[in-house]
């Protein structure tokens, strides 16, 4: 008996249900660690690009809480972007209040932008979503230039320093700030989404009609999801100015909403992980190809949206879930564990759950199954 005992504690471990917890655990705590040690690791030109990607990253979680779990497809972002890092290259320079008091009043500009020009988008979907959120950003654009003597016009407003204090212009040490922002932008949109109110998103985004007849009013919680959404971008747009000491009419521009979008699609939308695997691909891919070919950067875009499309339809963190998931089904089988003390049914159950994988999780499937969609409208 203790060597039947001992034989099957390899197969225990493969079955115990918290071993994905303990492997994202794992995972998380070596990404921490990686992310540590960038300034010390990487040139001053890379330990850049890392910083952009946190910087863009910030965008692309909060247009996910759209795009992947709501179901809006948004072109919009560039809009509250760009009220961020205006509204604080505006209070910086225009009227002189200190940083920090600028920062958050950027934040709630870009907040109360979100909250009005939500009104009208959330109770729109598809095709008139889109392009609704795009005419947002292009007034927005148009008015930058309009209003030249006050934005800057084409040229854009330079902040100066346009950083909190001294401390800030080590580039190492605004990489941790902007380190530091991400985390917390991180574990709030984990907790939206694990919570009752991100699970009934995930419901709309299925069956919003479904929703409707149980009760829910749909339209706050898209109106919360885009209001969280524009909350994110604004801050990046902060974050973003800051970093590069101007407010430029980039910002604001289509390219900007495109670009992520393009983050959220190719990392995978409706995952944790795939917005920050895009904007870490996208940023990388930006700041190196567009230095070849700088007046082609938009064509780029397409292309990439195109391949993007064809070949990888879920994104990148799912394509790879998927993958390690079908590399792993044979030893799963191998390890299921033979007829004896639990009978030949209990075996044959345990190995057809084994060659299924692990159940739905809502932060690697971008469309989860029925199940997990009506967990979330009970």
């Amino acid at each position: 008996m203790r060597a039947d005992s001992a034989g099957s504690r390899p197969r225990a471990a493969a079955l115990d249900p918290r071993a994905p917890t303990r492997i994202r655990a794992a995972a998380l705590a070596g990404l921490a660690v990686l992310a540590a040690i960038v300034p010390a690791t990487l040139p001053s030109y890379w330990l850049t690009i890392a910083t952009l990607a946190l910087i863009y990253a910030i965008m692309a979680m909060g247009l996910n809480l759209l795009m992947g779990y709501t179901g809006l497809d948004s072109l919009g972002q560039a809009a509250f972007f760009g009220l961020g890092s205006y509204g604080l290259a505006i209070l910086l320079v225009k009227d002189g209040v200190g940083w920090w008091s600028a920062a958050l009043a950027a934040v709630v500009l870009g907040t109360a932008g979100a909250a009005v020009l939500g009104l009208i988008a959330v109770r729109l979907r598809g095709l008139y979503f889109l392009l609704v959120t795009l005419a947002m950003g292009q007034v927005l654009w148009g008015a930058d230039y309009r209003w030249g003597t006050f934005t800057g016009g084409a040229n854009g407003l330079e902040l100066g320093g346009g950083r909190p204090s001294p401390w800030f212009y080590s580039d190492a040490n605004f990489y941790y700030f902007t380190l530091g922002i991400f985390a917390a932008v991180a574990a709030l949109v984990s907790l939206v989404i694990a919570s009752p109110f991100g699970l009934t998103l995930r419901g709309i985004r299925e069956r919003e009609v479904r929703c409707q007849t149980l009760g829910y009013r749909t339209y706050i919680h898209k109106y919360v999801a885009f209001i969280l959404a524009g909350v994110a971008a604004a801050v990046a747009g902060i974050l973003n100015a800051a970093y590069n000491g101007i407010a430029s009419p980039s910002d604001l521009s289509i390219d900007q909403s495109f670009t992520a979008m393009l983050m959220v699609i190719l990392g995978g939308a409706g995952t944790m992980a795939g917005p920050v695997v895009g904007a870490v691909v996208m940023t990388a891919l930006k700041y190196e190809l567009s230095t070849l070919w700088v007046d082609y950067w938009p064509i780029i875009l397409g292309v990439i949206y195109v391949l993007a499309t064809v070949y990888l339809p879920n994104g990148i963190v799912t394509g790879a879930a998927g993958l390690l998931s079908r590399a792993g089904a044979p030893k799963r089988a191998v390890e299921q564990e033979p007829a004896g003390e639990g009978g030949p049914a209990a075996g044959g159950a345990r190995g057809a759950r084994d060659r299924r994988g692990p159940g739905p999780q809502w932060t690697v499937s971008p469309r989860p199954h029925a199940g997990g969609r009506q967990q979330g409208l009970r």
